[in-house]
């Protein structure tokens, strides 16, 4: 080892990076306590979500604009990522894998979810070449495609079962993913039975992922809310980093699937259903290499009230709009060549209040959770140190 590389080595590493400042015309939206970032826009996407059912069936979910964005706040040394189809959101995080396995095809790994991201066949190359950059800088990215394995896959626009055959080869590289940083794979623990699909926890994993931003750019998730975890980095992560985060933390995803679990957790126990919950148990995983931010117990307690406030008054609607698994044609080529994939676009779309854009890329945050449902302390209690053992 050189004297060099020795004494880096002895120094406490610095933070790795802001997000991108816009110095490539990225386009920047100012806000009360922060500012949202465009990195890529795609005219066209399709999202599906795989169910953990016996027959691992597919749901579709959005088609759209696909927009990646970086959400940073004023208030905090933190910032966050996420993807939109149309008006579904989800993060991006170090700790959630991304995979490629075919040049305009994608799936997303997120404890209790998994997606999958097809782009138009006529995108434009330059913006998916963007795309992959950001997905590298800001997700745990891998490219399995054949042009890198040299290991076929099904063409998805000439195949048109192209979900169904991948799926197999699919699942087990998202699943031990996951299992390496910490999370467990599969069907969510506090999903209880069938009528907790996984579309339903998409929708609300879109709805906290609206409602984090809104609590980073109105200023209201204070420092308290909040732990940030120094790890020692790499030299190989600063040297990548250090020109895209500066001294703010990336998230981990389990600040957005806790929130999620305990939701799930409170209808359960509601519904007098606790017995059929699954314990809950830790995983050994390495750390990450990175600066990374998670709630704190008064941040869980602050965003978990949010989060049931809003849940409350659309439960009775979405628990109709979930049951209701009728297909629904959509009139793009596109979605239509996934001929395999049951489309329940009008099921997601009537759940649309609760995932609908609080924020809004004119500048305007609604930062009002709306709804009446109360949580008692003791309630509330229970749920910080159920989510904190998670």
């Amino acid at each position: 080892m050189s004297s060099e590389a020795s004494s880096t080595n002895n120094q406490s590493p610095p933070s790795p990076p802001p997000p991108p400042p816009p110095e490539q015309n990225y386009l920047t939206h100012e806000f009360p306590c922060g500012t949202i970032t465009i990195l890529v826009k795609m005219e066209w996407a399709a999202l599906i979500s795989m169910e953990y059912d016996d027959q691992r069936s597919l749901k579709f979910v959005r088609e759209g604009e696909l927009v990646v964005k970086v959400i940073m706040p004023s208030t905090n040394p933190i910032f966050l990522t996420t993807c939109k189809v149309g008006n579904h959101r989800w993060p991006i995080a170090k700790d959630a894998p991304i995979i490629r396995f075919s040049p305009r095809t994608f799936a997303f790994g997120i404890p209790g979810l998994l997606y999958g991201l097809r782009l138009a066949p006529d995108c434009d190359e330059d913006k998916l070449d963007n795309l992959i950059k950001f997905f590298m800088d800001y997700g745990d990215y891998e490219d399995f495609s054949e042009n890198t394995t040299g290991i076929p896959w099904p063409d998805p626009e000439k195949d048109t079962a192209f979900w169904p055959k991948s799926l197999p080869r699919i699942e087990p590289i998202i699943h031990s993913k996951l299992a390496a940083f910490g999370h467990i794979p599969g069907r969510s623990l506090s999903a209880v039975g069938d009528e907790v699909p996984c579309l339903l926890r998409a929708i609300r994993l879109s709805s906290v992922t609206d409602l984090i931003t809104n609590t980073m750019l109105s200023g209201i998730l204070r420092t308290s809310h909040i732990q940030i975890h120094h790890n020692r980095l790499r030299m190989r992560a600063i040297l990548i980093f250090h020109k895209i985060q500066g001294r703010r933390a990336f998230p981990t995803v389990s600040v957005f699937t806790k929130l999620v679990e305990a939701v799930e957790t409170i209808l359960v126990i509601a519904a007098g259903n606790s017995r059929l919950l699954k314990d809950q148990y830790s995983v050994l995983a390495a750390p990450l290499k990175y600066k990374v931010w998670r709630l704190s117990k008064e941040g869980i307690g602050f965003l978990l009230k949010l989060s049931w406030e809003i849940e409350q008054p659309e439960e009775e609607n979405r628990d109709e709009n979930v049951q209701n698994d009728g297909p629904v044609e959509s009139n793009n080529e596109n979605v239509q060549n996934d001929a395999s994939v049951e489309s329940n676009n009008e099921n997601v779309n009537t759940g649309s209040d609760g995932d609908a854009s609080m924020e809004s890329d004119n500048g305007n945050v609604n930062t009002s959770p709306g709804g009446s449902g109360i949580l008692c302390p003791y309630e509330i209690e229970h749920l910080i140190k159920m989510a904190e053992s998670w």
